[in-house]
């Protein structure tokens, strides 16, 4: 039977190549040949990537190129010198290939790092081989980190060290003395790796904390690190190392019990991180050299050519980073899950003590430090038997201001689907998702509930926001996360924050800070408009609130606030707030003061949820001005219509002892009609105060800096 020619297969042909020699031209000739070799077979391997390859597939073949290449090398650097020498070279030494090239996961253009091991007397004839392989892997072209050290140096190193522990962990001979790595494996497993095991994971702990910006996961970052963020590949790297050195394996296949991990989540993890190389390599072609970050310029580019077919591309970007952001989660939760498992089974003294001291919560629950824990961790009965168990979980942990273990979080995931039981009981699911809104602390637990899959089980249409991506003026983040934020950002009122002090004041009074919230949390079910218009939109609210039950004031002041989302900060930010007209078809749409409050608190988080540094300290003087001035008009309304009679008797008791009384009126007399509505009567006196000092003068210039808004007012007064 014939069978067809692969498409894609990679090898040099090295015997192509012209023998290595001392002789410079000739050594240049062979240089040049070879690189044109490695060239060709880089471009084969991209266009392997490009016809829709694996991430782990690509890494794989790189890794393989490189191991031929310097394999090659050295043979033919050694057999050029060998016959000058009785000794064998290649006994002298041991190349080992470390970090993620010892690992087999070579991007593109990653860095290759070499760890060569010698002896402490090595011969002459071997270091000057050393010296000359290094350069004429950078003549290639090749980006090669290299170290040349003794075993004990090694030692030494890794034992105070802990990057250096880590590159250690991840090693793999490459050609050499066998015997030389074989022991140099063995005493830094002995002597190293399995020494210090706590310190080690509690400074990788340090580590990924620092690279974590506090309160934010995988889908928090618009322009992602996929290597270093949240749920990037340094994530699954932490991991594995753990479990090298917890448990002695280099795969999370070789994990010795079943409770850290189980084969299916291992499966989704695997499919998750084969993605992301896959995302990598992608950027690296792009860029032609090593990015991690995936920028919305390359987003563009990567989608189209990972294979992503939507036309429009608004829209293929958003399919292509909700697909990352889904996958990145993963990556981040099954890692953690591995990670934070490896910790809790190193029981020390400390541990056992403490076991003692663990507080009971009821139902199998206890509270030991800042975790909740049950009786059972290494099984789901209680979740299994009982499903409403999940919710008591968050309930506790809200009341008691605790976390859930990660290996309860591992049981809920595996026992979500029992939730299903819960949501003909509406009562049920109202009760436990508005007591948690109720909380000043919801938004911590709303994530912690989103991360295990509650929420989205719970509200089935909030499930399916889960890491959804709009591009559009007020959306940099995932729907999901743009609505935690803003209930975040409504929470943090509660501490008072100077500069946002008149948001603090209306949010204490505020009765219905529970709405308010909800509003927020379902925000991401209807974050696309619909074509029926307003219809369509409050099918969707009752769609999305069905398991909440509410009442029909509930769902009114949820439409509202649903529907008129940037009603407030369309008007602030683009009218002139202060025309009457504007203030009063404002107040028309808003409806009362109570509205209007809610809506004013809703702008605010909004506003800070699109970015940081977007709700900035103009955008807060006119929202709050168009606050004030509704408010004035819903308490008094014939005040927008009396205003410029007002404004003009305070300005006059303000001026009256500095200026005649007719030139005041001359003043008001000659003035645009709609001037006294809208201006400031502080404005209007030092307006007159200008205009009478200017007498024979070009022009006034008068400069003021505004402390609330931060801006510098200008007024160039003029005859």
């Amino acid at each position: 039977m014939d069978h067809m020619k692969p498409k894609h297969s990679f090898g040099i042909d090295f015997s192509t190549i012209p023998s290595i020699s001392d002789n410079l031209a000739e050594l240049t000739k062979t240089i040049f040949v070879l690189k044109a070799l490695i060239k060709a077979e880089q471009e084969k391997i991209k266009d392997f990537h490009r016809s829709g390859a694996g991430g782990r597939e690509v890494v794989q073949a790189h890794t393989s190129l490189i191991d031929s290449v310097i394999c090659y090398l050295v043979e033919e650097l050694v057999t050029s010198r060998q016959k000058l020498f009785s000794h064998t070279l290649l006994e002298d030494f041991s190349i080992i290939a470390v970090g993620g090239y010892g690992r087999g996961e070579l991007n593109p253009c990653s860095d290759i790092d070499l760890l060569f091991l010698t002896s402490k007397n090595i011969r002459r004839s071997s270091d000057l081989l050393i010296q000359d392989f290094i350069p004429i892997l950078w003549d290639l072209g090749l980006e090669v980190g290299s170290s040349c050290r003794t075993l004990q140096e090694c030692l030494l190193l890794a034992g105070k060290d802990v990057t250096a522990k880590t590159s250690m962990i991840e090693t793999r001979f490459m050609i050499g003395s066998q015997t030389k790595y074989k022991k140099f494996f063995q005493s830094i497993e002995k002597n190293s790796l399995r020494k210090n095991i706590k310190e080690f994971l509690d400074e990788k702990s340090k580590e990924k904390n620092l690279r974590y910006k506090e309160g934010e996961g995988p889908s928090s970052d618009p322009e992602p690190n996929i290597k270093d963020g949240v749920g990037g590949l340094r994530d699954y790297h932490t991991a594995l190392w753990a479990i090298a050195i917890r448990f002695g394996c280099l795969s999370f296949r070789e994990i010795p019990r079943k409770d850290i991990i189980s084969s299916e989540e291992l499966d989704i993890l695997n499919l998750s991180v084969d993605f992301i190389l896959r995302v990598r390599n992608e950027l690296h072609y792009l860029n032609n050299k090593k990015q991690d970050v995936l920028t919305h310029d390359l987003q563009k580019q990567a989608s189209a050519n990972l294979g992503y077919k939507e036309r429009n591309e608004t829209l293929r970007v958003e399919e292509f980073m909700h697909n990352y952001f889904i996958h990145a989660t993963n990556v981040h939760q099954y890692s953690e899950i591995i990670f934070q498992r490896c910790i809790e089974t190193r029981r020390t003294i400390k541990k056992v003590f403490s076991s003692f001291a663990k507080k009971s919560l009821g139902d199998g629950f206890h509270a030991s430090g800042e975790n909740l824990t049950i009786e059972d961790e290494g099984s789901d009965v209680l979740f299994r038997e009982n499903p409403r168990m999940i919710l008591t979980v968050f309930e506790l942990c809200q009341i008691h201001n605790l976390s859930p273990t990660y290996q309860i979080k591992r049981l809920i995931k595996k026992q979500i689907h029992s939730l299903g039981s819960v949501l003909g009981q509406k009562s049920e699911v109202r009760k436990f998702i508005l007591n948690t809104l109720k909380k000043s602390n919801s938004e911590k637990f709303l994530r912690l509930m989103h991360e295990v899959g509650v929420l989205g089980t719970l509200l089935p249409e909030y499930g399916r926001s889960h890491c959804r991506v709009s591009y559009d003026f007020y959306h940099r983040y995932t729907a999901d996360e743009h609505s935690l934020r803003m209930i975040r950002f409504l929470e943090e009122l509660k501490n008072k924050p100077s500069s946002f002090e008149k948001f603090s004041e209306n949010y204490e009074q505020l009765n219905s800070k529970t709405l308010l919230k909800l509003s927020a949390f379902i925000q991401p079910i209807l974050a696309k408009k619909d074509p029926e218009g307003s219809e369509g939109q409050l099918k969707h609210i009752l769609l999305a609130t069905v398991h909440l039950d509410l009442g029909a004031e509930e769902l009114q002041i949820i439409d509202f606030l649903v529907s008129n989302a940037y009603l407030m900060i369309e008007t602030a930010l683009h009218s002139d707030i202060r025309q009457p007209r504007v203030i009063e078809n404002f107040t028309k749409k808003v409806g009362s003061i109570k509205k209007l409050d809610l809506l004013y608190l809703r702008s605010y988080s909004e506003l800070r949820a699109v970015a940081p540094g977007t709700f900035t300290s103009w955008k807060k003087v006119l929202i709050s001005e168009l606050h004030q001035r509704s408010r004035d008009y819903f308490q008094n309304p014939e005040s927008l219509h009396s205003r410029p009679l007002t404004t003009w008797v305070e300005v006059y008791k303000i001026l009256h002892w500095e200026f005649p009384p007719e030139d005041l009126e001359f003043h008001f007399n000659n003035i645009p009609e709609d001037y006294l509505a809208t201006v400031e009567v502080r404005e209007a006196a030092l307006h007159i105060r200008l205009i009478r000092s200017l007498k024979d003068r070009t022009f006034i210039f008068n400069h003021s800096f505004n402390e609330e808004g931060k801006l510098h007012q200008i007024i160039l007064c003029c005859p």
